[in-house]
């Protein structure tokens, strides 16, 4: 069960994450802004590991660590297509990059 919970989370996560990179490389407004949103969201998500450290509750403290794991991996690769000026979804480096988890 918690094997099939964290993989549910993590596929949630890359989905979302596709879409949302796809919108902001092809949209130049939204690009500076969005290293910073994942950062944001990573801070969050350490403050709730945190408490739920406190209240000792290892499936959901598993999936939060699922979940960081995944950010930062998504952090590093919109680094990536940023920094490779990667801003068309028929562009090569988009399509060689991995979304399975």
């Amino acid at each position: 069960m918690l094997q099939t919970v964290n993989q549910v989370v993590l596929v949630i996560s890359t989905i979302q994450w596709a879409e949302s990179i796809e919108e902001v490389l092809t949209e130049s407004n939204k690009r500076d802004g969005y290293l910073l949103v994942i950062e944001e969201s990573l801070d969050l998500i350490r403050l709730m590991v945190e408490n739920t450290k406190k209240q000792r509750d290892r499936i959901k403290m598993l999936k939060m660590i699922n979940t960081i794991t995944n950010e930062i991996k998504n952090r590093e690769l919109t680094k990536y297509l940023l920094q490779n000026k990667v801003y068309e979804m028929q562009d090569f480096l988009w399509q060689a990059i991995p979304r399975s988890v």
